[in-house]
């Protein structure tokens, strides 16, 4: 899956089974198995930089749910990888569409990255979601930023 062909991508893309599947690792309970997620990683920033339109309509149709689980599981650094990568950080070129940052906007992803800075989670979990709050800092101006200023405010 984590080769770069057209076909694979689109095959997974175009089956809401393989990406219900795929999206399943985060129904596990923290901490997840690090090799399991890392590839799960691999495939979702894969698809991001190369079928983003077709991956944001997949997590929107999601709702928050998605985004929940992501969260839930950002002591874990394969997935915290992807949210910066959903973010706009990463070591890609790919920057987030104004629909992806609106979208991210739109959602609890803020508030949820605010809440796991407390001390009732793992140091892991925390510097995590620092580090996601400060790569989205860095989107400035997006409404994903907009919406961390709202906070500091």
């Amino acid at each position: 899956l984590c080769c770069e062909s057209d076909a694979i991508n689109n095959a997974l893309l175009a089956d809401g089974e393989l990406m219900r599947l795929l999206f399943s690792l985060l129904d596990a309970p923290p901490p997840l198995d690090s090799r399991a997620a890392g590839y799960f990683a691999r495939v979702v920033v894969l698809l991001l930089l190369r079928k983003g339109t077709e991956l944001l309509a997949y997590l929107q149709g999601r709702g928050n749910e998605l985004v929940e689980k992501l969260v839930g599981h950002v002591d874990t650094t394969s997935v915290a990888d992807v949210l910066r990568h959903l973010v706009g950080a990463g070591d890609s070129a790919y920057l987030p569409s104004h629909g992806l940052s609106a979208w991210l906007a739109d959602t609890p992803l803020v508030d949820l990255l605010l809440d796991r800075l407390t001390e009732s989670y793992a140091p892991e979990a925390r510097s995590n979601a620092a580090d996601i709050l400060t790569a989205t800092a860095h989107t400035a101006p997006s409404p994903l930023a907009s919406r961390l200023s709202e906070h500091a405010a």
